[in-house]
Protein backbone atom coordinates (compact mmCIF):
# COMPACT_ATOMS: atom_id res chain seq x y z
CA UNK A 1 0.00 0.00 0.00
CA UNK A 2 2.64 2.48 1.08
CA UNK A 3 4.38 1.51 -2.24
CA UNK A 4 1.80 2.10 -4.31
CA UNK A 5 0.63 5.39 -2.51
CA UNK A 6 4.40 6.92 -3.01
CA UNK A 7 4.05 6.42 -6.55
CA UNK A 8 0.52 7.62 -7.06
CA UNK A 9 2.14 11.01 -5.04
CA UNK A 10 5.46 10.93 -7.23
CA UNK A 11 2.84 10.82 -10.57
CA UNK A 12 0.44 13.56 -8.86
CA UNK A 13 3.79 16.28 -8.46
CA UNK A 14 5.05 15.59 -12.26
CA UNK A 15 2.15 15.67 -13.21
CA UNK A 16 1.07 19.33 -11.22
CA UNK A 17 4.76 20.75 -11.47
CA UNK A 18 4.99 19.90 -15.05
CA UNK A 19 8.25 17.70 -14.18
CA UNK A 20 9.61 16.18 -17.40
CA UNK A 21 11.47 13.21 -15.67
CA UNK A 22 10.13 10.67 -18.17
CA UNK A 23 7.63 9.27 -15.54
CA UNK A 24 5.33 6.17 -16.60
CA UNK A 25 3.82 3.38 -15.34
CA UNK A 26 5.99 -0.07 -16.28
CA UNK A 27 5.98 -3.60 -15.06
CA UNK A 28 8.72 -4.97 -13.27
CA UNK A 29 10.22 -8.37 -13.70
CA UNK A 30 12.17 -10.25 -11.64
CA UNK A 31 13.70 -13.33 -12.93
CA UNK A 32 16.41 -16.06 -12.28
CA UNK A 33 19.57 -15.29 -14.52
CA UNK A 34 19.98 -17.64 -17.82
CA UNK A 35 20.95 -20.40 -17.39
CA UNK A 36 20.92 -21.18 -13.96
CA UNK A 37 17.70 -21.39 -11.77
CA UNK A 38 18.16 -20.99 -7.85
CA UNK A 39 14.62 -21.68 -6.75
CA UNK A 40 14.54 -18.25 -4.95
CA UNK A 41 11.34 -16.87 -7.00
CA UNK A 42 9.03 -19.18 -4.89
CA UNK A 43 10.41 -17.34 -1.52
CA UNK A 44 10.19 -13.96 -3.21
CA UNK A 45 6.89 -13.99 -4.52
CA UNK A 46 5.88 -15.52 -0.87
CA UNK A 47 7.65 -12.39 0.93
CA UNK A 48 6.27 -9.95 -1.28
CA UNK A 49 2.76 -10.88 -1.21
CA UNK A 50 3.64 -11.15 2.70
CA UNK A 51 4.70 -7.43 2.81
CA UNK A 52 1.36 -6.69 0.78
CA UNK A 53 2.14 -6.85 -2.89
CA UNK A 54 -0.95 -9.03 -3.93
CA UNK A 55 -0.74 -8.11 -7.37
CA UNK A 56 2.39 -9.98 -8.18
CA UNK A 57 1.96 -12.49 -10.04
CA UNK A 58 3.83 -15.67 -12.13
CA UNK A 59 4.25 -14.73 -15.53
CA UNK A 60 5.52 -17.31 -18.09
CA UNK A 61 8.39 -15.18 -18.92
CA UNK A 62 9.97 -11.60 -19.31
CA UNK A 63 9.34 -9.05 -21.99
CA UNK A 64 12.94 -9.57 -22.90
CA UNK A 65 14.84 -10.29 -26.27
CA UNK A 66 16.00 -13.87 -25.00
CA UNK A 67 13.50 -16.14 -22.78
CA UNK A 68 13.66 -15.32 -19.27
CA UNK A 69 11.66 -18.14 -18.17
CA UNK A 70 9.44 -18.29 -15.48
CA UNK A 71 9.16 -15.12 -13.59
CA UNK A 72 7.65 -12.30 -11.11
CA UNK A 73 5.78 -9.10 -12.59
CA UNK A 74 5.02 -6.57 -10.48
CA UNK A 75 2.89 -5.05 -12.34
CA UNK A 76 2.10 -0.68 -12.53
CA UNK A 77 5.66 -0.16 -11.34
CA UNK A 78 7.59 2.94 -12.31
CA UNK A 79 10.37 4.02 -14.38
CA UNK A 80 11.66 7.67 -13.77
CA UNK A 81 14.98 9.96 -14.62
CA UNK A 82 15.70 10.44 -10.85
CA UNK A 83 18.00 13.69 -11.75
CA UNK A 84 15.22 15.40 -13.42
CA UNK A 85 13.08 14.56 -11.00
CA UNK A 86 14.85 16.13 -8.22
CA UNK A 87 15.70 19.00 -9.98
CA UNK A 88 12.43 19.26 -11.01
CA UNK A 89 11.19 19.26 -7.40
CA UNK A 90 14.59 21.96 -6.68
CA UNK A 91 12.65 24.22 -9.01
CA UNK A 92 9.46 23.43 -7.51
CA UNK A 93 10.96 24.07 -4.01
CA UNK A 94 12.55 27.71 -5.36
CA UNK A 95 9.03 29.02 -7.01
CA UNK A 96 7.42 28.73 -3.58
CA UNK A 97 10.32 30.60 -1.45
CA UNK A 98 12.15 27.18 -0.24
CA UNK A 99 15.88 27.94 0.05
CA UNK A 100 18.13 24.86 -0.70
CA UNK A 101 21.66 24.70 0.92
CA UNK A 102 23.93 22.55 -0.38
CA UNK A 103 26.80 20.99 1.62
CA UNK A 104 24.59 21.84 4.80
CA UNK A 105 24.05 19.39 7.34
CA UNK A 106 21.00 19.28 8.84
CA UNK A 107 20.65 18.89 12.80
CA UNK A 108 17.26 18.38 13.61
CA UNK A 109 13.63 19.45 12.15
CA UNK A 110 11.30 20.62 13.62
CA UNK A 111 7.29 20.14 12.35
CA UNK A 112 5.41 23.26 13.45
CA UNK A 113 2.57 21.77 10.96
CA UNK A 114 2.52 20.08 8.19
CA UNK A 115 3.28 23.13 5.93
CA UNK A 116 5.75 24.71 8.44
CA UNK A 117 8.89 23.17 9.29
CA UNK A 118 12.16 24.78 9.89
CA UNK A 119 15.33 23.42 9.68
CA UNK A 120 18.48 23.53 12.42
CA UNK A 121 21.51 23.28 11.15
CA UNK A 122 25.37 23.06 11.89
CA UNK A 123 26.55 26.01 9.90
Amino acid sequence: QANLSALERIAEIVKRERIKCGFRYVDAYLFDPPLKRTGQLGHEISAAQRCGFKDVRWVSRAPMDYDTGPCLCWPRQACINPLAYVRGLAAAAARLGVRIFETTRATAINAHSADDMEVETSG
